[in-house]
């Protein structure tokens, strides 16, 4: 047992969760907390993220209350053009490590653990060393519940065969022979990424296919963006969804009235989404994913084989010269 420690809070988890919170302690109380995070450094599962990850909303929206993320800058180019900056995932990264070590640790007030798990009843237990270290608090914070899992450090919940090219998104940067072709396996914003990723390095469209469990609903990131220039457009925009919301008799209703509206978007209109989690992307996004005309709508992935992919509803053709990229991880 490593020495003891007393702290008013102890905090589990140094992603934006519990950076957040602990910027709101530091600024508002004189409380003192300790900081538990398996990582080692804070940013939680931003450390495990791919390279060409970006945030969804404008930069100015994430962090902490104490201190901005970017720069407050409008992109010039690409399919963000005219909407505030979205940090890469290494900007959020360096930005919650300047939080901890430039204002958070400064104070006296805050002892971090990184590399570190919290195994219950204030026992801490160091990854590297298995050194345990007992910390008396008056509260315990659990800032992991959301329980993000990224690709890179999730296995897919599929069978994969042996000799079958398999790999996260973080892999593709890596690909130095180009392969047959690429399937990209699941529906959220992960696998947007990846599809938009591809294209923009030039891969032909027609040797993409896609595998999208379940179509989604999609907010507009041109009616989500901060400054005066877009308050009357956001504001508007947040007025009209409320009505809509209030006015519908169920959520078929709702989620039609606001496609009509332009509240949210989807990918293909011939297709009825059944799924909702806030994924955001401009409409230039859109247009280009729409560019992938294979898209296999089978339900889930049960298997990946050398020369068939198994899903719920099906099977299709693939080979062991195909990259599949697995996105099926909930974060």
């Amino acid at each position: 047992m490593g020495m003891n420690g007393v702290s008013d809070y102890l905090v589990v988890g140094a992603g934006a969760m519990g950076m957040a919170f602990t910027d709101v302690l530091m600024n508002e109380t004189e409380a003192t907390v300790t900081i538990v995070d398996r990582h080692g450094r804070p940013g939680g599962h931003w450390n495990d993220s791919y390279p060409f990850v970006r945030l969804h909303q404008p930069s100015s929206f994430y962090g902490v209350n104490s201190r901005a993320l970017g720069t407050n800058q409008k992109d010039l180019v690409g399919l963000n053009v005219g909407l505030y900056e979205l940090a890469s995932g290494t900007e959020v990264v360096t930005y919650f490590d300047q939080v901890m070590n430039q204002q958070f640790l400064p104070t006296g007030r805050v002892n971090y653990l990184p590399m570190c798990e919290y195994v219950g009843n204030g026992t801490v237990r160091n990854l590297a060393s298995g050194v345990e270290t007992h910390i008396e608090a008056a509260k315990t914070v659990d800032a992991t519940y959301m329980n993000v899992t990224v690709p890179s450090v999730t296995a897919p919940s599929y069978e994969v065969a042996e000799g079958v090219t398999c790999i996260p998104p973080n892999g593709l940067p890596n690909i130095h022979d180009t392969p047959e072709g690429y399937v990209v396996v699941g529906g959220g914003k992960t696998a947007i990424d990846s599809c938009l990723w591809l294209l923009d390095n030039s891969v032909d469209p027609d040797v993409i296919r896609w595998v999208v469990p379940r179509d989604q609903w999609m907010l507009d990131r041109a009616s989500i963006q901060p400054g005066d220039e877009f308050a009357e457009q956001a504001l508007r925009r947040q007025v009209e969804t409320m009505e809509i919301v209030a006015a519908s008799v169920d959520a078929d209703q709702m989620f039609d009235e606001l496609v009509q509206q332009g509240a949210l978007l989807q990918f293909d209109h011939s297709v009825r989404p059944t799924m909702y989690r806030c994924c955001t992307v401009t409409v230039a996004e859109l247009e280009e994913l729409r560019r992938i005309r294979n898209v296999v709508r089978m339900g889930r992935v049960q298997k990946i084989g050398t020369d068939h992919i198994h899903l719920d509803h099906g099977q299709i053709l693939t080979s062991r010269d195909t990259v599949h990229v697995d996105c099926t991880a909930d974060g």
